[in-house]
């Protein structure tokens, strides 16, 4: 060996590395791994992220660990959503993050799951770079990070082909020139061009398939999204549209990172989607030669499968070298499975836990409170040592240095939680001092009563109608509860989701009919847009005790108003769930972009819902089948509502709509979707008995609204005026304003009287909705903000 050479090897082992898990278990979302290596003397860095599942850009930006400039690389086995729906807010994250360019690999359909998403998302960096991962070395760079995916093969196979001898050999001629150059951030578009070139000439590696002996094309030209220079996908194939595109997991050897024991560092990470899944059926083909190197696997589990239960799977796990050792992720595994180590249960969203849980003292029916806050902070319990042949639960947000196998775990988790606790308290006792001082003048206000019934007397025609109307829905205090209808907040951000609000969804529950057209025990839903992370959302607030938020299974329809991210990008989670539960057929009514998107998406996105659950709908489409009474009228005729769409000022086909009740009991919502103010849309939705309504900017940022066609708090005033709506409930706010936005300029009074503002998880009875805007108050004090502002 040369000086050069050695003094090459040298700097390669001083690399560091390590594994940072994230997982919010309590609030279903799939668990990601993020693999960070870093060089002590070069001082280059790299990150590579395993499985994107959707929310995790909020679980990133809870936890403050998102992948930086320095990712290089996303791998997902799979393109459903639990493992790669976060794919299009982690590319506009990096896109904000001016990022230069990044490879995604994963199965076959991934690039045609890719393709798809230039109809709601729009992008000139970065480069992203798109590759079907077979079983040869899909991915190798000059830090010595290698990966291969691995596919599944039947149970009864116990032998495996892998790539021939010249393939390796060639695949190590190609790799130097890597190992020998030099890397950037900054020129990695410049860098792609002829990365794409070396690999179109690697030849294709092959594997068996036991079923076909068949050899297939591996490693293609990679393909390139982005809106300049696109590339159209290959074809999908039908085997390739149905279920066996899925990989088992990805193959990770660090030739750069050596440990203590001076070996190198080689892990497998394993999908496990459900116990249903081929998981059960199948198992990973890991290379045999590979298999003497593994030091570790990490088992993620994910569609709430418990881990490795079916037998097959344990067999092959038992399979594996004792000295290799299991990490399992998700769900908790067999008993006896995990002996050495325990490190609890994640902590999932913690701010917005604490924001329920300070709301939830002011009306647990109106802010319901699932539990979902770990009761005492989690602690690592046992060895902090990743001994080999151990099994180990890490269900938290931990970190695995890679060259000693110790755990660390952030400190700050524990002290933020504490935090979070005492923030519950003390909204709980501010809450209840204020309770104090307004039963003390109770006797002063019960004085006064007279004056204010005069004084109500004066007010508007208008006002009085719809006081009489609160008085006849309310039935003089007869219990409706049986034919309530329920409005439900999973989402009221906007843009990019924050730790305190995520994108917007609202769930309309209702009851349906019975043949004598009258209100029934059934409950149907609607669900107004589709934010990233709803379903995780719909999950917490039916799992809340004493509420009356249906299952997903009771979804009849999904009404979206426009095609941009934080409205479409829960979309497939949410199809892919009905899909798999029992309930009637659902109707998607959405932009011609958004259904271009579901219809172009290979059908194991959906969980094949376009197939056998869902019909998708352009919102043109939609209105003349329901004017015209023909097509979805029969399907949706136990749902009794009508839909009125009209077209807003904000993007191409943005609309908002009115649901009206055919029932004898009526009721009506309307929602504006996002826009300028709209006088037709307040004709349309002359006298609804909700409205709700964008409120995006305060007034100050009157300019802002304009430009993006939103709109101001006083604006948002104004429409509800113009509308004569019972009640108002404001939307959509920006990220600018986490916890409540600041009224400045707006009708004080009309505010004050009839109208309130949106949190996550915010529940409307439409039987107690005259009591939200005299909750207001209290909703201030629980979250300490001056009532002055609010």
């Amino acid at each position: 060996m040369t000086a050069a050479a050695e003094i090459w090897r040298q700097a390669q082992t001083t690399h560091s590395a390590s594994l940072t898990c994230l997982v919010a278990e309590c609030d279903h979302t799939a668990p990601a791994l993020l693999l960070d290596v870093v060089g002590a003397q070069t001082a280059r860095r790299a990150q590579y992220l395993f499985h994107v599942p959707e929310n995790l850009a909020r679980l990133l930006l809870e936890h403050a660990h998102r992948p930086t400039r320095h990712l290089r690389a996303a791998f997902a086995p799979a393109i459903t959503p639990s493992v790669a729906g976060g794919l299009p807010s982690l590319l506009l994250r990096l896109c904000s993050d001016g990022h230069g360019a990044v490879r995604l690999l994963g199965p076959n359909g991934l690039p045609n799951y890719c393709h798809a998403l230039r109809h709601i998302i729009r992008f000139t960096h970065p480069a992203v770079y798109v590759s079907d991962s077979a079983l040869r070395e899909a991915y190798a760079d000059e830090l010595g990070v290698h990966v291969y995916g691995v596919p599944f093969l039947p149970s009864t196979t116990t032998t495996f082909t892998s790539s021939s001898s010249s393939d390796e050999d060639e695949d190590s001629d190609d790799n130097s020139d890597d190992n020998n150059s030099s890397y950037d951030d900054d020129d990695a578009r410049a860098q792609q061009p002829r990365e794409a070139a070396r690999a179109a000439a690697v030849p294709a590696a092959r594997r068996r398939n036991t079923a076909t002996t068949s050899t297939y094309q591996a490693a293609q030209l990679p393909f390139y999204f982005g809106v300049e220079n696109r590339r159209t996908p290959p074809p999908l194939t039908p085997d390739d549209d149905g279920g066996g595109g899925a990989l088992a997991g990805f193959f990770v050897r660090l030739d750069c990172v050596q440990r203590d024991d001076g070996k190198g560092v080689t892990f497998f990470v394993a999908d496990v989607p459900s116990t249903s899944a081929p998981s059960g059926e199948r198992v990973p083909a890991v290379r045999e030669d590979d298999v003497a190197l593994l030091s570790f696997v990490v088992h993620l589990a994910h569609g709430g499968a418990r881990v490795a239960v079916a037998p097959e799977y344990l067999r092959w796990v038992a399979s594996l070298p004792k000295s290799v050792s299991h990490i399992w992720v998700g769900r908790t595994p067999p008993v006896g499975e995990c002996k050495d180590n325990d490190v609890g249960d994640a902590l999932g969203f913690q701010t917005s836990a604490c924001t329920q849980g300070c709301l939830t003292n002011v009306s647990a029916q109106a802010f319901p409170f699932a539990g979902w806050l770990p009761a005492t902070p989690t602690e690592m319990v046992g060895d902090s040592v990743l001994r080999a042949g151990t099994h180990v639960r890490a269900s938290l947000l931990w970190t695995l240095n890679l060259a000693n196998f110790t755990w660390s775990f952030d400190d700050a988790l524990n002290e933020n939680q504490h935090r979070l606790m005492r923030t519950i308290a003390d909204a709980k006792e501010r809450l209840e001092t204020k309770r104090r001082a307004e039963s003390e003048r109770e006797t002063t206000r019960e004085t006064n009563r007279a004056v204010a019934a005069a004084l109500r007397k004066s007010l508007s025609k208008s006002v009085k109608e719809n006081d009489e109307k609160d008085d006849d829905y309310n039935d003089n205090g007869k219990d409706r509860s049986d034919d309530d209808v329920h409005v439900a907040f999973l989402g009221t951000g906007c843009a990019e989701p924050s730790k305190y609000r995520a994108g917007s969804a609202i769930v309309v529950a209702m009851p349906k009919q019975d043949e004598l057209h009258a209100p029934s025990s059934t409950t149907a839903a609607v669900l107004l847009d589709a934010g990233e992370g709803c379903y995780a959302a719909w999950l917490r607030l039916r799992d809340a005790p004493g509420q009356h938020v249906p299952d997903v299974s009771s979804l009849v329809a999904l009404w979206i108003s426009h095609h941009h991210a934080d409205h479409v990008l829960g979309l497939p989670q949410i199809l892919h769930q009905r899909a798999v539960s029992e309930g009637d057929p659902i109707h998607v009514a959405a932009p011609r972009g958004v259904a271009a998107w579901l219809r172009e998406l290979p059908s194991r996105a959906l969980g094949g819902a376009l197939a056998t659950t869902a019909t998708v709908w352009s919102h043109d489409e939609f209105d003349r089948a329901t004017n015209s009474r023909s097509g979805i009228s029969s399907p949706l005729s136990s749902l009794g509502v009508a839909f009125a769409s009209v077209q807003v000022d904000h993007c191409p086909g943005a609309r908002a709509v009115v649901l009206r009740s055919t029932f004898r009991s009526t009721w009506s919502v309307a929602y504006s979707g996002d826009g300028r103010p709209s006088g037709t849309f307040a004709r349309i939705a002359r006298g609804v008995d909700l409205l709700i309504q964008e409120s995006t900017f305060a007034d100050e940022l009157s300019a802002e609204a304009t430009k993006k066609r939103h709109c101001t708090l006083t604006e948002a005033v104004g429409v509800s005026l113009a509308c004569g709506a019972r009640r108002t409930v404001f939307t959509h706010f920006s990220q600018r304003y986490p916890l409540r936005m600041p009224i400045l300029d707006a009708d004080a009074t009309h505010v004050r009287d009839r109208c309130f503002f949106a949190n996550d998880g915010l529940i409307v009875a439409f039987s107690e909705m005259s009591e939200m805007p005299r909750m207001q108050q209290y909703v201030a004090c629980a979250l300490g903000v001056e009532e002055e502002s609010v």
